[in-house]
C-alpha cells in the first residue's frame, strides 16, 4: 500500500492522484514498510507531540523566554499580538525583580546615608527606583499594547490607559488634598480593573488586523 506524500492518505497502487487532496502521486511514495520514525504516515506511527511548533511559527514561550522577548527584541515593539501567557509571565518577572532591587537600593542607601544623612539615603534609593521605572516603562506599555491587540482593541486605547494609570499612581503621592487623592485613586482603580479584564480575556485564534495569533495558542488555550 502506498501513501500520499501531501496528506498521508492511503492510495491504490498505480493511482495518478490522491483521492483525498488531489495531489499528483509521484515517486518516491510513502510506504508502510519504511521505518516508522522516518515515515510519519506509517502504520503505528505516533502523532507529533502537542508541544511541537507549527510550520513557520515560534515555540510557545517559556518563563525565561518571555523576559528575553519583552526586554529584548520586543522592548519597544508595539505591533503584533501577545498571549495571556506572555503578559502574565512578564508581570511575574517584574514582581520577582523589584523585590531584590528594593533590597539592593536599601542597602546602598544605608551605606551612603551613614555619612550623608537621611536626605542622601532618600536620593540614592529614589534615584535607583526612578531609573528602574523609566527602564521598564516602554516594554510595559508595549506588552500591554500587544495584549490589547490580541483581543482586538486599538493601540491608542492601550497607550492612553497605561500612561494615565502611571501618572495617577505617581501623582497622588504628591497631592495634599484628600479629595483629589481619592479621585485619583478611584480612577486608577477603574483603569486597573479594565486592564485586568483585558489581561484575562483570550483573543480569537484567527488573524486580526494586528497580525497572526500568538503561536502558543495553537497548542494551549492560553
Amino acid at each position: 500500500m502506498s501513501y500520499c506524500p501531501q496528506c498521508g492518505a492511503e492510495t491504490p497502487e498505480g493511482a495518478a492522484f490522491c483521492g483525498v487532496c488531489g495531489t499528483p502521486i509521484t515517486a518516491p511514495r510513502y510506504d508502510a514498510t519504511l521505518d516508522q520514525e522516518s515515515n510519519p504516515y506509517a502504520v503505528g506511527a505516533q502523532a507529533a507531540p502537542a508541544s511541537s511548533p507549527c510550520q513557520g511559527g515560534e515555540l510557545k514561550p517559556t518563563f525565561g523566554e518571555t523576559l528575553k522577548r519583552c526586554l529584548g527584541k520586543k522592548y519597544a515593539d508595539f505591533s503584533g499580538r501577545a498571549s495571556r501567557r506572555e503578559y502574565w509571565y512578564y508581570g511575574l518577572w517584574m514582581l520577582l525583580l523589584i523585590i531584590p532591587l528594593i533590597m539592593v537600593a536599601g542597602v546602598l542607601g544605608g551605606i551612603v546615608g551613614a555619612s550623608g544623612g537621611p536626605v542622601l539615603t532618600g536620593l540614592v534609593v529614589g534615584g535607583i527606583m526612578l531609573v528602574w521605572a523609566l527602564y521598564i516603562f516602554v516594554p510595559g506599555c508595549a506588552v500591554l499594547t500587544r495584549r490589547f491587540h490580541d483581543v482586538g482593541l486599538p493601540t491608542w486605547l492601550a497607550v492612553t490607559t497605561f500612561i494615565v494609570l502611571n501618572v495617577l499612581n505617581w501623582g497622588r503621592n504628591f497631592l495634599e488634598d484628600a479629595s483629589a487623592s481619592l479621585v485619583c485613586s478611584s480612577i486608577g482603580l477603574v483603569l486597573s480593573v479594565f486592564i485586568l479584564i483585558v489581561a484575562c480575556v483570550g483573543g480569537k485564534p484567527e488573524p486580526n488586523k494586528y497580525g497572526l495569533p500568538p503561536a502558543d495558542r495553537k497548542y494551549r488555550s492560553y
